[in-house]
This record gives C-alpha cells, structure tokens and sequence, in this order.
C-alpha cells in the first residue's frame, strides 16, 4: 500500500490510492475462453462422425455398398476437419500478426478475371453461370495480391454454394466517393437464398453460420468471412454486405479498398 500523506505535525492527513480498470482484460479474457469453447465444438463435431463411421465400417466390412458410403463420410468429415484447421491456423496468424503483410500495385481486374476463369468450369457443372464486369480505368490499388486473393475465393466460393442451380454470380468493380475518400470497390453479387436481416449483424462473427448454411447443407467453417474481416482491415478497407433475405434475391458483398494515391 502507498503510505500516506502527512501534515506538517506528520500527522497522516490523506492517502493516496490508484486503481486499475481490468473490465478490459476481462472481456479479452472471456472472448478467449468462448474461442476456445467454440473450437472445441467444432472439432469435436466431424471427430465424432469420423470415429462413429470407422466403428460402423468396420462391421460391414462384407457389404460394399455400405462400406462405399461410410468411406464418402469418412472423407467429407476428413476434409471438412482440414479446412477447419486451416481457418483456425490462418485466423489465428491474422491475430498474432504473423502473416507477412507484402503490399505492391495489384491490378483487381486481372485478379478476379483469374478467379473466374479458373472456376468457370466447375460453376458450368453445377448450373451457375460467372459474369464479370469491370471499370477498366481503374488504376493498380496497393494491397497484397496473396491475402486479397483469399478473400475473392472465399466471396466466390460462397456465392457458388449458396446459390441454386440456374442461378448466377457476378463480380463487378468500380469507383466510389464515400466519406469524403475514393474507393475502389469489387462487388459480388448472388442469386442465392441470401440473408435473412436478423442475420446480418452476425455474418462477420467467427464461427457464425446462418439459415442458408443450414439449408444448403454447404461446407464450411463459420470462419471464412471473419478472415475475409481480417484481412481487409489491415488493407486499411472495409468489407460490407447487403441483402432482403428473399430467396433468389441473393446477397451482395463489397470490398471497399483505399483508392491509390497519385
């Protein structure tokens, strides 16, 4: 304890005390504690499908149909338990700031032309059809071609999971004035379920997956778009979304990047 304040009769006359604020600390604490709650979860769910499936294929081992099938679990749970590690890992250096922040002049347009080429065939497979339109004025934005890759993947992978067969995603890119500031925005729009409102505050939440999630049945982690979050934050960008929730209305996310300086 601090001693206290005396007159000049050293007659103690006031003291002097100091307090810290933990509130803080404490919230951190806590958002550690139900991380670590969700992980568990989350891992704990295809691990027990994984050994549920081993035990049950290892009695019908005479019956190849059965066995065929248990096998095609075994592996979406194999690979659905992969890509959960993976988010993890990714958004775990994205907390730590351990992923290596290179930035250079991207070209957006040509980056996302690639993305839709590559995916091309496989959005033809399942019904969909990619659009691509884009202002090509736009000049190189500043930004690490790597990260801002993965975020694109992840939009495109979405739209293309969520939406039915017949439908359509398109990416378009543009130039906005928003406070007072240019941005370059990349757009991806769906013709999917889309999100209901109630949703929409969650949608960037770690390990939030909504009503079409649960419709689709499509795979995922809950962590792609809290990564996506991540990583345009440190582009000095933002990432927003909207949506009516009404089926083959769809949803739109854009990505907000700081016009480059001249």
């Amino acid at each position: 304890p601090s001693p206290p304040v005396l007159n000049d009769a050293s007659e103690a006359i006031n003291f002097v005390g100091v307090q810290h604020d933990i509130s803080a600390l404490k919230e951190l604490d806590r958002i550690k504690s139900q991380f670590v709650s969700d992980v568990s979860h989350e891992l704990r769910t295809p691990l027990t499908n994984i050994r549920l499936y081993l035990d049950l294929l290892g009695r019908t081992s005479e019956d190849p149909t059965r066995s065929t099938r248990y096998l095609e679990t075994l592996s979406r749970e194999s690979e659905r338990l992969a890509n959960l590690i993976d988010d993890l890992l990714s958004l775990s250096r994205l907390d730590a700031d351990a992923v290596p922040f290179e930035p250079a002049p991207v070209d957006i347009n040509h980056l996302l032309t690639s993305l839709v080429e590559d995916r091309r065939t496989l959005a033809s497979k399942r019904g969909l059809e990619l659009k691509l339109e884009v202002d090509t004025s736009l000049p190189p934005i500043i930004g690490d071609e790597r990260l801002l890759t993965q975020v694109f993947t992840n939009l495109l992978t979405n739209g293309m999971n969520y939406t039915p067969d017949g439908g359509q995603i398109t990416l378009r890119t543009y130039q906005r004035l928003w406070a007072k500031s240019s941005w370059v925005v990349a757009e991806v729009e769906d013709t999917g379920l889309g999100i209901p409102p109630d949703e929409m505050t969650m949608i960037f939440r770690r390990f939030f997956r909504g009503h079409a999630a649960q419709a689709t049945a499509a795979a995922g982690t809950g962590l792609g778009l809290a990564i996506c979050k991540e990583i345009i934050d440190r582009h000095q960008g933002r990432i927003t979304a909207k949506s009516d929730g009404v089926a083959g209305h769809g949803s739109r996310f854009y990505v907000w990047l700081p016009f480059p300086e001249v």
